[in-house]
């Protein structure tokens, strides 16, 4: 299964790659941070990112759900901040 495949399967819009730094030792090859992959929520549009080497349509529904979840209750708590203004309260 593809990256992108990963992404679709996982009901969101890939973006793309994010290259992650390497060092090079005379021994290895060692990673500092990983390769990510970004890709959008269909229902926000925020931009969310998995590593590379761990990506699964299963992990990419729990970070959109996760991501979703967070933005709805913020936007339900700005809503209710903001009509107490204007109602006076």
């Amino acid at each position: 299964m593809t990256i992108k495949s990963c992404v679709d399967e996982g009901g969101g819009i890939y973006v793309g790659i994010q290259e992650g730094e390497w060092v090079e030792t005379s021994q290895a090859k060692l990673s500092l941070c990983p390769d990510l992959v970004l890709f959008n929520s269909k229902t926000t549009g925020t931009t969310l990112a998995l590593p590379a080497s761990s990506i699964t349509p299963e992990l990419v529904r729990k970070k959109i759900a996760d991501s979703d979840g967070t933005f709805a209750k913020w936007k339900a708590q700005w809503k209710t901040k903001n009509e107490k203004v204007v109602n006076g309260q």
